[in-house]
């Protein structure tokens, strides 16, 4: 075997400390972008998860919350409309669902009950209360078909996507 001259050693040795330097640039790359996509990732999961009952002001997500006196939900929907309903009662039978609420953003809407079977029976509204520092007082009342189950009472405040559905946890 033949003899290398030192200068082809030192450009072999200075090849391989470029081509070193030039992998732990790639890796640095490489941990950088992944660590880029982790963070994306759980921004997207804490989105998701812990959102709840925000629609991030997102025109046309729905938004779901508890079924249950006391509780407050906005949304807003697609056509821009900003809603805000307070559940102020709630009762639950095999025969029916009658809920109170407080609405403010709209005087219109419509309620449903929306069945485990994916259907909508349309609820029936009372004679308003009238206005309450600018909330609409209204009590809204609705029969559930013989062998259904409730899965949501849902609220569409207008004609847009953008709904409240509160479930109904029996």
């Amino acid at each position: 075997m033949g003899e290398h001259s030192d200068e082809f050693e030192r450009e072999v040795i200075d090849a391989v400390r470029e081509l070193r330097g030039t992998v732990r640039a790639i890796k640095i790359l490489i941990g950088i972008g992944a660590a880029l996509a982790l963070l994306v990732l759980v921004a997207g999961l804490v989105n998701v998860f812990v959102g709840g009952g925000d629609s991030g002001g997102i025109p046309g997500n729905d938004v779901h919350a508890a079924l249950e006196k006391g509780t407050s939900a906005s949304v807003r929907t697609e056509a821009g409309l900003d809603v805000t309903v307070t559940i102020t009662s709630v009762t639950v039978s095999d025969q029916r669902v009658q809920v109170g609420t407080k609405v403010r953003g709209t005087d219109g809407g419509n309620w449903y009950l929306y069945l485990a079977s994916n259907q909508r029976v349309p609820m029936q509204g009372s004679d308003s209360a009238g206005y309450t520092d600018g909330w609409k007082v209204q009590g809204y009342d609705g029969e559930i078909p013989a062998g259904e189950r409730v899965r949501f009472v849902q609220f569409g405040p207008d004609d847009s996507r953008g709904d409240l559905y509160f479930d109904v946890n029996r």
